[in-house]
């Protein structure tokens, strides 16, 4: 058997047969000066890593290598053989551990195996003022009072974004088709891309209330193969769902208009609309067509209006006046009070407002 540069790399990555083994430690026991000339300097500074290495073996390598050294008597002939293999074995493992860093760079993503844990965040509102949260993909949600919210401190390694919420919130989702933002209330997930609304989900409640602002989500159940049910509900700007989490069955559906008796046909009828909808408008032309069509007195004191827009759509019901100016002033950080009477409202900006 005749020592090769080959034979060497084997007994330094662990993989020499028994009888090699003991060939290459006799010879570098008697040849350690011109073991040298197989450990040039240059080659342990151009290394690459070898992806066949396994890394699962470093630890067993390195203890192997050590026992080695400690049960033998070393003799004053074999102390530049000792330093070779102690200097040997320290080479390999900082090689081994700058291909795994390396390796880490490189495909974190593809590899599970080496994928680092992501912290998880909690968030509980205990205060009595809603709690600005920005997420690190810049999505930014309201937190509720009593509100609580689970999340990945980054998304940058997830193919998803996903939260779970207790209580109230309502989050504004940063655009991005290629990861979902996910909220899971309870049984109920709801899925956007990007867009704006808010999901009412109180701890050991009966019913959970969703209501979309801008853009688009669809609402599901996460649980369907568990529970045997299914729902799935596309909705659109200003549409709501009260969804009964036992039968998941919708509590609030659109009412139904009642039949017109014979008396009733040759009455003329009061053109009104049957919905109020805004499409990116004005906040000011916003609030003037609500007055409008309640015959409201809404006053705002909101520095910078002009610049501010409103996206929602809205059945014309007594009801939906007071919806209409909660959801503004949600979706702008506004302070809301309604007059005593119902008849209008003041809207004015926050103190001290989160950013």
């Amino acid at each position: 058997m005749n020592i090769s540069r080959e034979l060497i790399n084997k007994f330094l990555k662990g993989r020499c047969t028994p009888e090699e083994h003991a060939f290459v430690q006799s010879y570098l026991e008697e040849h350690g000066e011109d073991a040298a000339a197989f450990f040039p300097e240059e080659e342990w500074t151009e290394w690459s890593e070898d992806n066949s290495y396994d890394e699962s073996r470093q630890d067993e390598i390195f203890q192997l290598i050590v026992q080695q050294l400690q049960e033998e008597e070393l003799q004053p002939r074999l102390y530049l053989s000792f330093l070779y293999r102690v200097a040997a074995a320290a080479i390999l493992l900082l090689v081994c551990a700058l291909g795994e860093r390396a390796t880490r760079h490189d495909q974190a993503p593809l590899i599970t195996g080496i994928q680092r844990e992501i912290p998880t965040l909690y968030r509980i509102n205990a205060s009595n003022q809603p709690m600005n949260i920005v997420m690190s993909d810049s999505s930014s949600v309201l937190l509720y009072p009593n509100a609580e919210l689970r999340y990945a401190e980054n998304f940058k390694w997830k193919n998803k974004r996903e939260v779970w919420l207790v209580g109230k919130a309502k989050f504004s989702v940063h655009k991005d088709k290629t990861k979902p933002f996910m909220v899971y209330s309870d049984r109920l997930v709801t899925t956007a891309l990007g867009t704006q609304f808010i999901v009412d989900a109180p701890r050991q409640a009966k019913h959970v209330v969703i209501r979309l602002l801008e853009g688009s989500i669809r609402v599901e159940d996460y649980q369907e193969k568990i529970n045997g049910q299914y729902i799935s509900q596309i909705l659109r700007p200003g549409e709501e769902v009260n969804i009964q989490l036992s039968t998941l069955s919708l509590l609030a559906d659109v009412p139904k208009k009642a039949p017109v008796s014979p008396d009733q046909k040759n009455v003329p009828a009061v053109s009104k609309p049957e919905e109020l909808a805004f499409k990116n408008k004005k906040l000011a032309e916003v609030l003037s067509e609500i007055d409008k069509a309640y015959g409201t007195d809404t006053r705002w004191s909101i520095a910078g209006i002009e610049k501010l827009h409103f996206s929602g759509r809205y059945e014309r019901n007594a009801d939906n006046y007071r919806v209409i100016l909660n959801d503004i002033a949600v979706l702008h950080h506004l302070i809301l009070q309604i007059d005593d009477n119902g008849k209008g409202a003041q809207l004015k900006q926050e103190i001290n407002k989160s950013e």
